[in-house]
């Protein structure tokens, strides 16, 4: 999408959620125009930028929220590390040679709570994606994390699909109500 179509989307859809601009190993020059439109809260960086790059946008953009998500491999206990002293939130997604994310899958989530404990050693929230559908809400939210990143879980051919969110919403809804046993 062009920076002006997403502008407008935005601006035409009354809201009072923070509105996230996710990039994928941009430069600073790259993310700039995003800052000067005044619209966006949180900068997500979703690629394989370095912690010098991240130290750079901090510095660079010191009141914007910047998140920067970890790709889960061997390596996510060291990256937690490196990157958390310089971030606002980290964000765990499925590592994937095809996709920065997206894919539709999850992790193995059975590491998570490691992965907790180090994000708090930072009092740095935690964010999971990667998959969550009506499926696994139930044991994403065991985990007690920050928060769900539900945007792969609910679409169908790389758009989001109603029907699948609907079906999300049931059965936090019925969570919520206690009608499901645990």
């Amino acid at each position: 999408m062009v920076l002006d179509d997403v502008m407008g989307w935005i601006q035409s859809v009354p809201h009072q959620k923070k509105n996230v601009a996710l990039v994928v190993n941009a430069t600073i020059e790259q993310i700039k125009p995003l800052f000067e439109v005044n619209i966006f809260h949180v900068l997500q960086l979703h690629g394989s930028e370095s912690v010098d790059t991240v130290k750079a946008i901090r510095h660079a953009y010191p009141t914007i929220d910047l998140w920067k998500a970890i790709h889960v491999d061997d390596r996510t206990v060291e990256q937690l590390h490196c990157y958390a002293p310089y971030v606002d939130a980290l964000l765990l997604d499925t590592k994937s040679a095809q996709a920065w994310g997206g894919t539709g899958q999850t992790f193995e989530w059975r590491h998570i709570p490691t992965f907790i404990e180090i994000a708090n050693r930072y009092d740095t929230p935690l964010f999971i994606a990667g998959g969550i559908n009506k499926d696994n809400i139930q044991d994403a939210q065991h985990y007690n994390v920050f928060g769900l990143d539900l945007s792969s879980g609910i679409e169908q051919n790389g758009r989001k699909n109603k029907r699948a969110v609907e079906e999300l919403e049931e059965v936090i809804k019925r969570d919520e109500n206690g009608s499901l046993s645990n």
